[in-house]
């Protein structure tokens, strides 16, 4: 998945006006700062492999050189009518290219979901525990991130799936202190940490409240294949994770202070 920023896609094409409007004549030392920031944008189409092809990047690197030219040897002499013309043709052809190549550039629109931000659930979703994240284990916030993902782009029987591992793995790594040293379990398979837990004499109440109804709930239906969370379940599953796991990480930081 790549991000495409539009208003700098905007701007670029702001700043190739100046390649279709430039005249016979003119002195490129009245025009530097116009003619720079042409320059940067030819180099960034010409680096960049998701807005275009190589066959615009080709025409892109030629403008660029061109360009060059006009801000060190031509800076100061007037434009020839041979050099304008060849720039006119060789623009007129990198927009037909791009032309054809931004029209088959498919640009979506994400709604935010619930009150999450697209923007934060691609980006940060780890930061629904504040300053708690620098505890979550390694393994806990890839499974988060994939939770933002599944959010974003509407699927929330994958989003169940990856909260599911969310918390399991944060109770597999955080184990000894949250059974406050008991044998870890024979087999790791997923939903073996949670059940044991569960179980555990003196484990805290506010997590074991948060987990059971993980288990009961969701947990449990969710390992039924035929079963398919809805948007609003999935959202109200990341609720009671969010509060099992920034529980767990209330005890860890007590525990450690």
């Amino acid at each position: 998945m790549n991000r495409v920023n539009l208003y700098d896609t905007y701007l670029m094409g702001k700043a190739f006006r100046l390649l279709e409007q430039i005249q016979v004549g003119v002195v490129p030392a009245t025009i530097v700062s116009d003619l720079m920031v042409l320059q940067s944008w030819l180099r960034h189409l010409t680096n960049n492999t998701l807005l275009s092809s190589g066959k615009a990047h080709e025409h892109a690197t030629i403008l660029h050189s061109a360009v060059s030219y006009m801000l060190t040897e031509w800076l100061n002499e007037p434009l020839r009518e041979e050099r304008a013309i060849i720039i006119k043709s060789v623009f007129e052809m990198l927009e037909a290219i791009l032309s054809s190549e931004f029209a088959k550039l498919h640009t979506y629109y994400i709604p935010s979901v619930g009150i999450f931000s697209t923007d934060a659930l691609l980006n940060q979703p780890e930061k629904m525990f504040f300053e708690s994240t620098n505890l979550i284990p390694d393994e806990t916030l890839i499974e988060i991130r994939e939770v933002g993902k599944c959010l974003a782009f509407s699927s929330p029987t994958a989003a169940g799936f990856h909260l599911m591992r969310a918390v399991e793995s944060m109770l597999r790594h955080y184990y000894e202190v949250l059974s406050k040293g008991a044998s870890r379990p024979a087999r790791g398979a997923m939903g073996i940490y949670l059940d044991t837990i569960l179980r555990l004499p003196g484990i805290d109440n506010e997590l074991h409240a948060a987990l059971k109804q993980i288990k009961t709930l969701y947990r449990d239906p969710i390992a039924h294949l035929e079963v398919v969370l809805t948007g609003p379940e999935a959202i109200s599953l990341l609720g009671v994770v969010q509060r099992a796991i920034s529980r767990t990480l209330t005890l860890i930081k007590s525990t450690a202070s």
